[in-house]
C-alpha cells in the first residue's frame, strides 16, 4: 500500500495498521532498520513463540495511541522472528529479497517452514518496498540490521500459505510422469485423436505396430493407419458411434477393425475409442491391440504347452509343481502309478501330509525351505506312501520356478523310483559282507587245520605217556599230578579237533534236518544245567519246519547258543527258544534270547572272531576258548542262513537265525 501525498503520516500509519490487523493471510509491515511495526494474527501464528521471545521495547518510539500490542509497538527484527521454524536457506533468500526490493519492483519467492513436528509448510512470499513521501527523509534511514529510530514503514511482507497447492501440483505432475510411463511401456498401441481424426499422440508401442515414427505420425490423419469404420467413432456405424449427449469418457466396445502398417501392410486390430469430453473440446482415446500376433502367439503358447504336458505325463519320472507352502499346483501320471492318487485328486493338497510318513515331514520341511532360502542344493532321498500303504524309496530334485523379476512362481519336483536300486544294493552289500566272512573263515580254517595236524601227534603221544605214568606211578599225589596232564592234553586234542572240523568239515551227506525235534534234543542235554541255575524256560516249536543240512553240525551250532545263554544266567533268569516261519516266503526264523547280563555294543561287534571271549580262562568251569560262536556262524552261513544279534547291558541277549527254507537254496548255498 504506497502513501498517497495527500494523506498525513499519522492517517498513513493507521491504515496501514488497520489493513495489517484485518488482513486474511500472514503480513508483516517493517520499518527501514527491519524491524517489525506491525503483523497480523495469522503471521503471529506462523512465527509461534519466537516473536514473543525476540521482541525488545522500541525505546526511540514509543506505542500509538490507538494500536493494539499484537500488531503495533513491536520491534523485533524480521525475519529473526522466523528463526524457530525457518530453513536456513530461506533465510537466505528472504533476507536477500528484503535487500533486492529496494530497486522498486516487488521481489516473490517461495519460504519453507519447519514446525517442531517437522511438518513442512510452503509459503507464497511478496516482498515490496514503500517509498517515503518525502524522498531526502529516506537518507536518514539505514539499511536492514543497521540502528534506527525511524518508525515510517519500509517494507511490507506478504505471505501465503500453499502448502496443500504446492503438493497438489507435485501429485499431478507424478501422476503425469507415471502416466507416461505407462503409456509408453504399455504393450498396447495408444493413440490420441482429436475431433478432426488428427493424431495427437502416438507412443512407443504405436509406434513399433505400425513400423512409424511417433514424430511422423504426430498430426497425420487417424485413416493413415486404420482403413474403414470405426466403431465408437465414425457415424457410418450409427449404433457403435458415441453419441454427444452421452456423458462424458464413455467406452464403446471393443470392434474388429483393419490396420495398415507404414508400408501398406494390413493386419487386423482390435480398437476400443473412449471419448473425453473438456468443455466444448472433444478428443478420443483409442486402445489398439494386434490380434493376429496375439492370435499366433496364443497358437504357439498352447502347442507348447501341450507338447511339455504330454512330455511331462509320458516320462518315467514323478513330476510335482508345488507352491511356496507345499501345496500341489500340479502333478503327473506317473506320479499316479506310483502312489495310486490321480492328480484330480492331490490337487491343492499338502504335498508332505499327503505322501509322506510321519517321521519324515519335518525333514522335508526343513530341505525343502532351507531350498526356497537357495542355502542347499535341492536333491533329497524320501519314502513316498502309496494308497495302499506301499513305501517308494524316491530321490528328488528341486528346482525354483522364477518370473521375469526373478520372483518366486513355484517348485518343480522331479522324483526318480529308486527302491528296487536300493533293494539291489542292500543285497550286494549283504553279499559282500558274506564272501568276506567266509573269506575269513576260510583262512583261519586253514591256519587251525595246519595247526591242528602239527600239534595233534604229539599231543598223542604226550597223552598215551602221561596214561602209562599214572599207572606206574605208586604215590598218590603223583598219579594225581600224571592225571591233570592227562586232562590238560585231552583238552588240547579237543580244541584241536574243533579246528579241524571248522577248517575242513566232514563230507556229511545233506538230508532233511527237522528243526524242532533237533532244538528238543539240544534242550535235554541242557535239563540239568538250567535246573541247577533255577532258569526259566519258555518254548515255542512250530512243527513240520526243516532244511537241508546235516543234524550234528546244526545240534553242535545250536548247543553253543544255549550253552553261552546259560552261562549268561548264573542267578537265574528266563531262556526263551521260538522257531516259527520267516518274514521271506519258505523262510524259517529261530531265536534264542535270555535275560542275562548282555553285552555292550563293543564286545556285540566282536563276537565272531576267533579266539575272543568275555569268559574266564584256563580251569574255570566257565571258561571258553573264543571259538564257539565261530564255528556256530560258520555252520549256519554253510546251511544258506544268517544270524542276527541283538543284546543290550543288563537287559539279555537275542539271536536270530534265518533259513531259507529250501532244499534248493540251501544246496545252491552250500555248492
Amino acid at each position: 500500500m504506497d502513501r498517497p501525498e495527500s494523506l498525513t503520516e499519522a492517517a498513513y500509519r493507521h491504515a496501514l495498521d488497520t489493513w495489517v490487523s484485518s488482513s486474511r493471510q500472514a503480513v508483516w509491515l517493517l520499518d527501514a532498520a527491519g524491524r517489525i511495526l506491525a503483523q497480523s494474527s495469522i503471521a503471529r501464528g506462523l512465527a509461534g513463540d519466537a516473536s514473543a521471545q525476540d521482541r525488545a521495547p522500541d525505546a526511540c518510539s514509543p506505542p500509538r495511541q490507538g494500536a493494539s500490542s499484537p500488531q503495533s509497538g513491536e520491534c523485533a527484527r524480521f525475519p529473526e522472528c522466523l528463526a524457530q521454524t525457518l530453513e536456513l536457506e530461506s533465510s537466505g533468500r528472504l533476507s536477500a529479497a528484503l535487500q533486492d526490493a529496494q530497486a522498486g519492483d516487488p521481489i516473490r519467492l517461495d519460504i519453507e517452514l519447519r514446525n517442531p513436528g517437522h511438518v513442512v509448510r510452503v509459503l507464497d512470499t511478496t516482498v515490496k518496498w514503500l517509498a517515503p513521501a518525502n524522498p531526502r527523509a529516506s537518507a536518514t534511514h539505514g539499511a536492514p540490521g543497521e540502528p534506527s529510530c525511524a518508525s515510517e514503514p519500509r517494507w511490507l511482507v506478504e505471505a501465503l500459505d500453499v502448502t496443500e497447492r504446492r503438493r497438489l501440483e507435485l501429485a499431478t505432475r507424478e501422476r503425469a510422469v507415471r502416466l507416461s510411463a505407462m503409456l509408453e511401456s504399455t504393450l498396447d498401441a495408444i493413440l490420441e485423436i482429436d475431433e478432426h481424426r488428427n493424431i495427437r499422440s502416438f507412443n512407443a508401442a504405436a509406434a513399433a505396430m505400425f513400423e512409424c515414427s511417433t514424430q511422423d505420425a504426430l498430426g497425420s490423419p487417424l485413416d493413415r493407419f486404420i482403413t474403414g469404420s470405426i466403431p465408437g467413432l465414425d457415424e457410418a456405424d450409427p449404433e457403435q458411434a458415441l453419441s454427444p449427449a452421452e456423458p462424458p469418457g464413455r467406452q464403446a466396445e471393443a470392434g474388429i477393425v483393419q490396420g495398415q502398417k507404414q508400408n501398406g501392410e494390413p493386419f487386423p486390430l482390435q480398437v476400443t475409442i473412449t471419448e473425453n469430453r473438456s468443455g466444448d473440446a472433444t478428443t478420443y482415446t483409442a486402445i489398439l491391440r494386434d490380434i493376429q500376433r496375439s492370435s499366433e502367439s496364443a497358437t504357439q503358447l498352447r502347442a507348447q504347452r501341450n507338447f511339455a504336458q504330454k512330455l511331462v505325463d509320458t516320462a518315467h519320472v514323478l513330476v510335482l509343481i508345488l507352491d511356496p507352502a507345499g501345496k500341489i499346483l500340479q502333478s503327473n501320471g506317473f506320479i499316479e502309478r506310483i502312489s495310486g492318487f490321480p492328480p484330480e485328486e492331490l490337487e491343492a493338497k499338502d504335498a508332505f501330509e499327503h505322501l509322506l510318513p510321519a517321521e519324515e515331514r519335518t525333514r522335508a520341511r526343513k530341505t525343502f525351505a532351507a531350498v526356497l532360502r537357495g542355502e542347499k542344493p535341492g536333491r533329497h532321498v524320501h519314502t513316498l506312501i502309496s494308497r495302499s500303504g506301499e513305501k517308494h524309496v524316491i530321490e528328488w530334485w528341486d528346482t525354483m520356478l522364477l518370473d521375469a523379476d526373478g520372483e518366486l512362481l513355484a517348485v518343480l519336483c522331479v522324483g526318480h523310483d529308486i527302491t528296487s536300486h536300493r533293494k539291489t544294493q542292500r543285497a550286494l552289500r549283504q553279499s559282500e559282507h558274506r564272501a568276506r566272512e567266509m573269506a575269513e573263515i576260510a583262512s583261519m580254517s586253514t591256519l587251525a587245520a595246519g595247526l591242528a595236524h602239527d600239534i595233534g601227534t604229539p599231543m598223542n603221544i604226550i597223552l598215551g605217556y602221561a596214561g602209562m605214568l599214572e599207572e606206574s606211578l605208586e604215590l598218590e599225589r603223583d598219579r594225581h599230578r600224571a592225571h591233570i596232564i592227562c586232562e590238560q592234553v585231552e583238552r588240547v586234542r579237543n580244541l584241536m579237533h574243533t579246528l579241524m572240523n571248522l577248517a575242513q568239515p566232514s563230507p556229511d551227506s545233506r538230508a532233511p534236518v527237522e528243526l524242532a525235534p533237533l532244538l528238543t534234543s539240544v534242550l535235554d542235554l541242557l535239563s540239568d544245567r538250567v535246573e541247577k541255575h533255577s532258569i526259566r524256560v519258555l518254548v515255542s516249536l512250530q512243527a513240520g519246519l526243516s532244511i537241508m543240512g546235516s543234524f550234528e553240525r546244526l545240534e553242535r551250532a545250536f548247543l553253543n547258543l544255549l550253552v553261552n545263554a546259560v552261562d549268561a544266567m548264573p542267578d537265574g533268569g528266563e531262556l526263551r527258544v521260538s522257531l516259527e516261519p520267516g518274514s521271506k516266503p519258505g523262510g524259517i526264523q529261530v531265536e534264542i534270547a535270555d535275560t542275562g547280563h548282555g553285552m555292550t555294543a563293543a564286545v556285540r561287534e566282536r563276537i565272531f572272531e576267533p579266539f575272543y571271549t568275555t569268559k574266564p580262562l584256563g580251569d574255570h568251569p566257565r571258561s571258553g576258548n573264543g571259538l564257539g560262536l565261530m564255528v556256530t556262524r560258520s555252520v549256519i552261513l554253510d546251511h544258506g542262513g544268517s544270524i542276527e544279534v541283538e543284546s543290550q547291558p543288563g537287559r539279555g541277549t537275542s539271536f536270530r537265525i534265518h533259513f531259507p527254507g529250501s532244499a534248493n537254496e540251501a544246496t545252491k548255498s552250500h555248492a
